[in-house]
């Protein structure tokens, strides 16, 4: 069943839409052409608020009532067009072939003529999404707006734009939500709103999916702005996440800025993951507000710590040379003194493989130069998404000191 009451799936759960409807009266075949319209409606209208539902269950008498008429015109049966228009309905609300071949209790679906020509015409329409919004920027620069166009929920779904800039420290994205204000609870909890970001290395550039990602989240959380980030099956708020608000009165939009450092996206970054694939995700949830979500690109993963499988669209960034990332890092407490220290290079050599040059500076605890050298790396290395590490040590010969 869900967790917490809500429509957050637990692991290895369900979510159940359990469906109130008035018992109609069917005596002719316009009655039950009615009806089934009226439950094909109901069903996309489950999948559309709650796209990780499982299940939507009806009551026994909604298609006839209760009527004990045995009309021939009446009758249905499981290859008829009512049963027909049922499956379509559920289908057409589906997005999750990548779960749904991982259900084991599903057997042979992926054999299946029908499910095979259903999947590919969903990755097709991943595909066009992806190519069409993808995005090209140079670091250091704003991108251009672009709305999040993929949005679900009653009868005014809400509006949001952003842009990206992405440089040397990390990731900063500036929002604008069309709602009077924010959930009390933020996004990762049940019944919150907000936004949530996820960052990912495409495993399939065509569709942008992938399953190395990041999820952060963003919101309000007993009346502070709060970010956080997804470790494994839980969410931990970090205050460097802290997201800014501000309203645009020109607008009366929810302005948001967010920093995402690259320190917090592990083996994720735009140089090696070339594209980057993003998403963002706005949750409008408020007591003044019609609830609904808008999207760079739809997912039903999105915010499911069960789910390993997230959906992106690809990022490019271009670097100049007076952009150039200058790679930092921290040497362990653990170098003892007088032993050689192995430098391991997370290092990216230029797009068309000519040697690069790394500028290595090592500086003990007392901020003093241990180590100044230039490192020449040569060979074909490129840009390998999802294999980001060259295996090249550098073994100064300084004895580092340490404390």
């Amino acid at each position: 069943m869900s967790g917490l009451g809500g429509l957050n799936k637990s692991p290895n759960g369900l979510v159940l839409g359990m469906v109130q409807l008035q018992l109609p009266v069917v005596e002719t075949k316009e009655d039950l052409a009615n009806q089934t319209t009226r439950i094909v409606d109901m069903v996309g209208k489950a999948r559309r608020n709650s796209p990780n539902m499982d299940l939507v269950v009806f009551p026994e008498y909604a298609l006839h009532g209760l009527s004990m008429d045995t009309n021939p015109e009446i009758m249905c049966d499981m290859e008829g067009p009512e049963v027909a228009a049922f499956k379509q309905a559920w289908a057409l609300g589906f997005d999750d072939f990548r779960f749904a071949e991982q259900d084991q209790d599903l057997g042979n679906l992926v054999q299946d003529p029908a499910y095979l020509e259903l999947r590919q015409a969903w990755a097709d329409g991943l595909g066009v999404r992806a190519k069409d919004r993808a995005l090209t920027i140079d670091a250091g620069s704003w991108s251009e707006p672009f709305d999040l166009v993929d949005r679900e929920g009653g009868l005014t779904p809400p509006a949001a734009s952003a842009r990206l800039l992405l440089d040397n420290d990390g990731l900063t994205v500036e929002m604008f939500l069309e709602c009077r204000g924010l959930a009390d609870r933020p996004p990762w909890q049940t019944g919150g709103g907000g936004v949530l970001a996820t960052l990912l290395a495409p495993e399939n550039l065509a569709t942008g999916e992938g399953r190395l990602a990041v999820d952060f989240g963003f919101g309000m959380d007993e009346g502070m702005p709060a970010g956080a980030m997804r470790l494994g099956d839980r969410w931990q708020r970090i205050a460097e996440l802290t997201p800014k608000f501000r309203m645009d009165p020109d607008t009366g939009r929810l302005g948001l800025t967010i920093h995402i450092p690259w320190s917090a996206t592990g083996v994720l970054h735009p140089l090696v993951d070339a594209p980057l694939g993003v998403n963002l995700t706005f949750i409008r949830q408020g007591a003044e507000d019609e609830p609904g979500r808008a999207a760079w690109v739809a997912d039903p993963a999105t915010g499911q710590t069960h789910h390993s499988w997230r959906r992106g669209i690809p990022v490019t960034t271009r670097w100049s040379a007076s952009q150039a990332p200058a790679l930092q890092g921290r040497v362990t407490d653990l170098v003892i003194r007088g032993q050689q220290l192995a430098l391991e290079s997370i290092a990216l050599v230029t797009a068309d493989d000519q040697p690069a040059d790394l500028h290595v500076v090592v500086r003990d605890h007392d901020s003093q130069v241990a180590f100044d050298n230039f490192i020449r790396l040569e060979g074909s290395a490129g840009l390998r998404p999802m294999a980001n590490t060259l295996s090249k040590y550098m073994h100064p010969s300084h004895a580092y000191p340490s404390r």
